[in-house]
């Protein structure tokens, strides 16, 4: 990997989740980055890798306070819009007309506060993307640690499904989505910071928007807590397994079949570093068709580990030319439309950063 000099200005500090689309429509990927206590930011791609801040002129929203961040085309115009989670007030839609994000007031629930985390999939199989939302909160006795589930009407306007979660009162910190047991329909998975409490959870999806809590043999508690889960078939067996990173050490699960994980850091051979891992992306960067992960960390060197055939012992991280400690996401894409994935990471005190990926 290279680092692109100047790809992101100065003002890209204090980023937060990211998510990436092609927003205006003209082939190349853009971005949108969560921020604490600022505006959404909208940064556009001009095909190079270098990167404009247009949210002054293209974002209408209000300065809010927000970690999560989640994309989709929500109203089904054929574009991306964006949903952020708000930590400290009500959550937003951004609707994409013609590459300008607008607020669409009213589009989500006025009392979904409080939240930290998104994911976006058709959770009730009406074909339209849907959302799940988990809450974070310092105060464990808040009546505000719910999960949601919010149900898209097909034009962009959601819909709290009153009993779509079960209660679990834990303070989520990551969520994603994905079908682990093949019957079709999705299922969550939530992940908390709190020691006290079952650090990740598995809900299997009903196909309706209902979720049920999944047996506790099917994912161990092995102490974990977590920032950030996601899904990928490691193995290339076909089915989806988990990867957590967070305050603690790395974690990889093992789906054995039909959605039953085991803990199997050890066993495929990831170093399971204490590094506070704040962000993780799954996909097959080296192209070799197995699937790799990248880490950001917040108090570490980000980490980049190629996967074979199961086996995640082989660190490439020295392949990454800046030592940052202080990242907070991060997304692998074709930023440069040269057809090798590239890596962009947001930080806390530094300037977003982005590597292009190069033939190996």
């Amino acid at each position: 990997f290279a680092a692109r000099e100047g790809a992101f200005p100065e003002e890209s500090i204090d980023a937060r989740d990211l998510a990436v689309a092609d927003y205006n429509g003209d082939g190349h990927l853009d971005v949108v980055f969560s921020v604490r206590n600022g505006k959404p930011r909208y940064y556009q791609n001009d095909g190079d890798g270098v990167f404009t801040n247009v949210t002054d002129t293209l974002v209408d929203a209000e300065v809010i306070d927000a970690i999560g961040i989640a994309s989709g085309d929500f109203d089904g115009d054929g574009d991306e819009d964006v949903f952020v989670p708000v930590f400290l007030g009500a959550d937003v839609l951004l609707r994409n007309d013609d590459g300008h994000l607008k607020v669409a007031a009213g589009a989500v629930p006025a009392d979904s506060a409080g939240d930290h985390c998104a994911a976006a999939g058709d959770v009730d199989g009406d074909g339209d993307p849907d959302l799940i939302t988990g809450t974070w909160a310092a105060d464990p006795s808040t009546t505000q640690r719910i999960e949601r589930v919010l149900l898209n009407d097909g034009a962009g306007v959601f819909t709290e499904l009153v009993g779509g979660f079960p209660e679990l009162n834990e303070r989520t910190a990551g969520c994603t989505l994905g079908d682990v047991d093949g019957d079709g329909n999705l299922d969550a998975v939530f992940i908390n910071d709190e020691a006290q409490a079952i650090g990740v959870r598995l809900l299997r999806g009903q196909g309706d928007g209902t979720f049920v809590l999944a047996d506790a043999k099917d994912l161990p508690d092995v102490g974990q807590t977590g920032r950030r889960p996601v899904l990928g078939d490691l193995e290339g067996d076909g089915d989806l397994d988990l990867f957590v990173v967070g305050p603690g050490a790395d974690s990889v699960y093992l789906n054995t079949g039909e959605g039953r994980f085991l803990w199997a850091s050890t066993v495929v051979g990831l170093a399971t570093d204490q590094d506070y891992g704040s962000g993780v992306a799954a996909a097959d960067v080296n192209r070799d068709g197995h699937l790799d992960l990248v880490i950001a960390n917040e108090m570490a060197k980000n980490r980049l580990v190629f996967g074979m055939d199961g086996n995640l012992s082989r660190d490439a991280s020295a392949d990454l030319p800046e030592a940052v400690t202080d990242s907070r996401d991060v997304a692998v894409a074709d930023f440069d439309g040269d057809g090798y994935p590239d890596l962009l990471f947001t930080n806390g005190a530094t300037p977003s950063l982005l590597y292009f990926g190069q033939a190996r």
